[in-house]
């Protein structure tokens, strides 16, 4: 009974967050995101003071043609922040003859967050933790993700970022750079 609890009451456990609006997706009613065929989804005003971080689920076909496949970035009052202040590294595992572990980083400062696959009809499935998002402080990522390409190969990834800023954040915008993407997004908060 604790736990149901504490889900009802937004303590310990995950919550569903509905975004009060979806650009390039459809909210089901209840929080979680459908897209098809899209090159760019937004969901507005799923960070706020209830929670302290959020869990994002994200579940698709389809990236862009080279590189990785989906980018993130923070948004508020329904802009995208696309300024240099992105920080990212990490390794990966490969299904590969050679160079199965490697290691991936964002040389400096970049305008955005990257994950998932490289190829436009691969399967990609991401999860991300954004930490303190709606506070006036910098902003932590922990990005998990695996997929598999079109062509049979699989990757998994796990890398850490911040956004080096004190930006309060209400949002966020997944996008690919060259192609389009269809599956479902789902935020939950939890706090600390």
């Amino acid at each position: 009974m604790t736990k149901a609890r504490d889900l009802a009451n937004g303590g310990f456990g995950l919550v569903l967050v509905k975004p009060s609006s979806v650009v390039g997706g459809t909210d089901n009613g209840k929080g979680t995101v459908s897209f098809s065929g899209v090159s760019t989804v937004s969901l507005n005003d799923v960070f706020n003071s209830t929670y302290t971080n959020y869990k994002v689920v994200a579940n698709y076909i389809g990236g862009q043609t080279s590189g990785y496949g989906t980018r993130l970035r923070l948004r508020v009052s329904g802009s995208d922040n696309s300024n240099n202040s992105y920080k990212t590294s990490g390794f990966g595992i490969a299904d590969l003859t050679s160079n199965n572990i490697y290691k991936n980083q964002s040389n400096g400062s970049i305008s955005y967050i990257d994950a998932g696959n490289a190829s436009s009809n691969g399967y990609s499935y991401l999860i991300y933790d954004i930490l303190n998002p709606f506070k006036s402080q910098k902003t932590a990522f922990s990005i998990n993700d695996t997929y598999l390409e079109s062509d049979g190969r699989w990757f998994y990834n796990s890398r850490s970022g911040l956004f080096d800023g004190t930006t309060s954040f209400t949002g966020f915008t997944l996008y690919t750079a060259t192609s389009t993407v269809t599956g479902t997004i789902s935020v939950y908060g939890y706090n600390e």
